[in-house]
C-alpha cells in the first residue's frame, strides 16, 4: 500500500467539501435563530442532541465524572461520556460565558467543531483502512465516496412510503454519512476503532514478510501497542465498540484458520490487545450492573435491530457486487492459477488481511441478532467492509464476464443509486432549519424561563414538566428532571403516566403533593399553563409562582 501526497491532497479537499456539505444545515438554522426563535443546534435526532449538550455541561461546570440530568433518583458518578464532558471543559477553558443561553450557543459551536474536526479524520483514516485491500487509486476513490455520501436504497421505500423508516436513514452504524452528518463522538470512536484495526493488520503484516526469527510472539508486543492503547481509549467513549473490535479479530482469525493459514500472529497480537484495551469495558459491565438506576437504564436503552430485509434494502446495492468480491479474494489463495492481471502478485500481508473482510462481514449477521438490546449497534462500521469488497467485486471480480467500460458504468451506476438518500437527508435537513418550528428551534419565551431557572435554581434542583420542555432544559440550566429521556430517565413509561396525570384538572392534590415529595421537587414548569384540561396552579397552595412570560411559568414547590 501507498498512499502519494497527491493523493492525500486529493482525500483531504474531498473530505473538506463533504464536511462542508454537511454544515449548510446547521449554518442555515443559526442564521434564522432570533429572539422569537433560538436554534436548537440540531436538525435531526433533537432528544438526543439536548442530551449531548447537556453533557457537555456538565463537563463546562468541572466535572469529570457523569450522572443522570434525565432522571431525579441518586446513583454513583460514573466514568462515562469523557469525550462530552471533555468538549465542555474546552468550550469554557478561554474566557466562559456568563449568560447561560450564551453559554449553551457556545457548547454547540464547540459540539460542531469536534463534528467537522473528527469527520474530517474519520474519512481520512476510512481512506487509508480501505488502502489495506484497495490496490489501485481509482479503487480507493471509488470507496471514499461510496462510504462518504452513500447510503441504500431507503430512499425508494421513503418515496414508496412502505416499510417504515429506512435504516439508511436512522443507523450512524450501518451508515457513515449519519456519523458525519450530527455524531463527532460516534466519528471519533470509528477512528479509533479503524486507526487499531490498521496497526493490527500493519503489524502481523510485518511478521509474516519479515524472518522466520522475527515472527517469535514477543515481538508482537510492541506491534500491538498501538492498537491496544487506541482501542483503550476507544472505551473513554464506546466501550460497546471496543467488543466489536474483539469480534473482528476473532472472525479473522477464524478465516485464516479455515484457509489453513498461520494464526499464531493474529491470535498473539489478538490477545495483547484484549488485555490492555479491556479495563473500560469490564468497569462499564460493573457498574451498570452494580447501581440500580444504571442498570435500569440499560434495560430501558433498547436498540434492536429492524427486519433483516431493512438491511438488505441498505446494503444490498453493494452486497451484490461484494459475492463477487469475496470471490475474488478467496480465489487469491490457489494463485497463481486462478490470479487476474489486477490481482498479481499480491504480498502475502495483503492476502492474509483481506481475510479480515470476509471475516468481519460474515460475523455481522451474528451481531446484528445476538440476544442483546443494543443490537444495531454492534453493525458498527460495517459499511466498510461492505463497500471494500464491493469495489473488488466491481473492479476485479466482474473482469472476466464484464468488459472495463461496462464494469466503469456499473460502478457510475451504483453510485448514483446510493446518493439519494444522502441527498434527502441534507435537504430534509435544510427545509427544517429554514423553517423555525419546534423541537429543532425554541420560541423566545421558553428560553426565558430556561434562563430564569439556570440563573435561579440551584445546581441539581429537580423540576417537573412535561416531555417537551423537560427535554432541552438541561442543556440550558444545571437542573435534573423528573421525566424527559427515553433510555435516561429511569422508570421512563411510568413516570410519563404520572406527569401526564398530575397536569390534568380531575387530578386530587393529595395525589400531586405525592408525586412532588417523592420525586424530590423542587420547581414545576408549565408551558400553557391556561390551556383547557391543564390544572390551574394559581389554586394550588403548594405552588408559587416564580416566574411567567407568555404561555411558560415557572412555580417552586412548598415544603
Amino acid at each position: 500500500m501507498s498512499i502519494t501526497r497527491r493523493e492525500w491532497l486529493w482525500v483531504s479537499i474531498a473530505a473538506t467539501l463533504v464536511m462542508a456539505l454537511t454544515t449548510i444545515p446547521y449554518a442555515m438554522g443559526l442564521s434564522r435563530s432570533d429572539a422569537d426563535w433560538h436554534f436548537s443546534g440540531f436538525v435531526f435526532g433533537v432528544d438526543d442532541g439536548n442530551s449531548y449538550i447537556g453533557k457537555m455541561a456538565l463537563g463546562a461546570r468541572g466535572e469529570w465524572l457523569f450522572h443522570l440530568f434525565y432522571t431525579t433518583e441518586p446513583h454513583r458518578p460514573i466514568v462515562a461520556f469523557g469525550f462530552h464532558l471533555l468538549l465542555g471543559r474546552l468550550a469554557v477553558l478561554f474566557a466562559p460565558p456568563t449568560d447561560p443561553i450564551a453559554l449553551h450557543d457556545r457548547l454547540v459551536t464547540w459540539y460542531h467543531a469536534a463534528r467537522i474536526v473528527c469527520g474530517f479524520a474519520l474519512l481520512l483514516v476510512s481512506y487509508r483502512f480501505c488502502a489495506e485491500f484497495l490496490r489501485f487509486r481509482s479503487q480507493r476513490r471509488l470507496a471514499f465516496i461510496l462510504i462518504a455520501l452513500g447510503g441504500g436504497l431507503g430512499w425508494l421505500l421513503a418515496l414508496a412510503r412502505v416499510g417504515g423508516l429506512p435504516i439508511d436513514f436512522y443507523s450512524p452504524e450501518a451508515f457513515t454519512f449519519l456519523d458525519l452528518y450530527g455524531l463527532p463522538h460516534l466519528s471519533a470512536a470509528r477512528v479509533l476503532l479503524l486507526a487499531g484495526l490498521i496497526f493490527y493488520l500493519r503489524g502481523i503484516g510485518r511478521s509474516t514478510e519479515s524472518r522466520k526469527s522475527d515472527s517469535s510472539p514477543s515481538s508482537f508486543f510492541p506491534r500491538s501497542v498501538p492498537s491496544s492503547f487506541l482501542w483503550l481509549l476507544l472505551g473513554l467513549i464506546q466501550p460497546l465498540y471496543v467488543l466489536v473490535g474483539y469480534a473482528i479479530l476473532a472472525a479473522h482469525i477464524v478465516a485464516l484458520s479455515l484457509f489453513r493459514l498461520p494464526v499464531r500472529r493474529a491470535l498473539t497480537a489478538a490477545i495483547i490487545i484484549g488485555l490492555i484495551s479491556s479495563p473500560m469495558v469490564l468497569y462499564t459491565a460493573y457498574v451498570f450492573r452494580a447501581d440500580p438506576i444504571l442498570a435500569q437504564w440499560q434495560r430501558q436503552n433498547t436498540i434492536v435491530s429492524p427486519n433483516p430485509l431493512h438491511y438488505l434494502a441498505g446494503w444490498g446495492l453493494w452486497l451484490v457486487p461484494a459475492i463477487p468480491g469475496a470471490i475474488s479474494i478467496i480465489r487469491r489463495f490457489s494463485w497463481p492459477r486462478h490470479s487476474s492481471p489486477v490481482t498479481r502478485h499480491p504480498s502475502p500481508a495483503t492476502r492474509h488481511a483481506s481475510l479480515l473482510l470476509i471475516g468481519w462481514l460474515a460475523v455481522v449477521p451474528f451481531l446484528l441478532y445476538l440476544p442483546y438490546n443494543l443490537q444495531r449497534r454492534l453493525a458498527e462500521g460495517a459499511q466498510l467492509p461492505v463497500v471494500c469488497l464491493a469495489v473488488i467485486g466491481l473492479t476485479v471480480g466482474l473482469a472476466p464476464w464484464i468488459r472495463k467500460r461496462a464494469r466503469r458504468w456499473i460502478a457510475i451506476g451504483v453510485t448514483g443509486l446510493s446518493v439519494p438518500t444522502t441527498a434527502m437527508l441534507l435537504f430534509g435537513g435544510m427545509i427544517a432549519a429554514s423553517r423555525p418550528a419546534p423541537p429543532i428551534f425554541l420560541p423566545g419565551d421558553e428560553i426565558a424561563a430556561f434562563r430564569w431557572l439556570a440563573e435561579h435554581a440551584a445546581p441539581g434542583d429537580a423540576v417537573l414538566s412535561t416531555f417537551e420542555i423537560g427535554n432541552a432544559l438541561p442543556a440550558y440550566a444545571p437542573v435534573v428532571v423528573y421525566l424527559c429521556h427515553g433510555p435516561e430517565t429511569a422508570f421512563a413509561d411510568r413516570k410519563r403516566a404520572e406527569v401526564q396525570t398530575f397536569f390534568r384538572v380531575e387530578t386530587s392534590d393529595d395525589a400531586r403533593r405525592t408525586l412532588l415529595n417523592a420525586g424530590g421537587i423542587n420547581f414545576v414548569v408549565f408551558d400553557g399553563p391556561a390551556r383547557s384540561g391543564v390544572f390551574d396552579p394559581e389554586s394550588a397552595g403548594y405552588l408559587q409562582r416564580q416566574f411567567e412570560i407568555g404561555e411558560f411559568a415557572a412555580y417552586r414547590v412548598r415544603r
